[in-house]
């Protein structure tokens, strides 16, 4: 489903996570990199430029969001905490 999607429906696919803690998405460039900026509004900026510009295969983004429930985030809401590049481990 997220294979030729855009960001509607990468967030649509979010929203419906109900009763999950926490959500991996494992998808394909450039929407997952376009997901992770659109989404992180907070965090350090180093670690926001990061994604800013590129997102290499097999990159993880960590996004954090202060609600209580998946149908409640929104671009901009998210704290990016951290950044894994493989090519940097």
């Amino acid at each position: 489903r997220l294979y030729s999607s855009g960001l509607d429906e990468y967030m649509s696919m979010l929203k419906a996570s109900k009763g999950q803690e926490s959500v991996m998405i494992v998808g394909h460039n450039p929407m997952c990199g376009n997901l992770a900026a659109s989404l992180s509004g907070t965090g350090e900026q180093s670690l926001i430029d990061k994604i800013a510009y590129r997102y290499p295969t097999g990159t993880i983004a960590v996004i954090e969001f202060d609600c209580n429930q998946w149908d409640q985030i929104d671009v901009n809401m998210g704290n990016l905490v951290d950044v894994i590049i493989p090519s940097e481990l």
